[in-house]
């Protein structure tokens, strides 16, 4: 329906509302070298009904900040911006397009920033600590440590915890006396 980055060209200065369908829009890509593969933008989410698209390039010769692509069958309204011209359109319907398009677009920065942010500073809290967390074991519990537990009980655990994403050994118990048993086993596929 409209490209990123792109101004509308001639006839194609058209505004779409969607009546019925959904479309995903996605960021304009990253500039990058040549590669064998044309480079995709971020995926930002589905859009749908009521929602108003290429108006950033129809109505303000701007270039448009998403990408939209039909995700299934759809069913639009269109105004052509040369059969009504944005002097006949109201100054109230005008400014409150060119504020919901500053607000998303601002909107959609300040969150892939937060998220480049976010994801340097994981990176750099588990590659300054050391790696991965402990190895967990029910020591570590308050609630567990003065417990007797069957090694079903702690592999559940050590399941759980894998699942989580949370890196361990194999599954221990400990017996009454805190004499630990640990079970040796053969690394899991993941």
């Amino acid at each position: 329906m409209c490209t990123a980055g792109l101004p509308a060209a001639g006839d194609a200065r058209r505004i779409y509302i969607l009546k019925q369908g959904t479309c995903s829009i996605r960021a304009p890509p990253e500039k990058r070298d040549v590669s064998s593969r044309p480079a995709l933008g971020a995926s930002l989410g589905l859009i749908g009904p009521g929602t108003a698209v290429g108006y950033a390039s129809a109505l303000f010769n701007a270039a448009e900040p998403f990408t939209a692509t039909a995700q299934e069958p759809i069913a639009v309204l269109w105004i052509d911006v040369s059969q009504r011209p944005l002097s006949a359109w109201p100054r109230d319907v005008v400014s409150a397009l060119r504020e919901a398009l500053k607000a998303r677009t601002d909107w959609h920065v300040k969150r892939s920033l937060t998220v480049q942010v976010s994801a340097a500073a994981a990176n750099a809290l588990r590659e300054g600590a050391g790696g991965l967390p402990q190895q967990w074991t029910a020591q570590d519990s308050p609630k567990l440590k003065h417990k007797e537990l069957t090694l079903w009980r702690v592999e559940t655990l050590r399941d759980r915890f894998d699942a989580e994403g949370w890196g361990g050994g194999p599954p221990c118990a400990f017996l009454s006396g805190s004499q630990k048993l640990a079970i040796a086993e053969a690394p899991r596929a993941r």
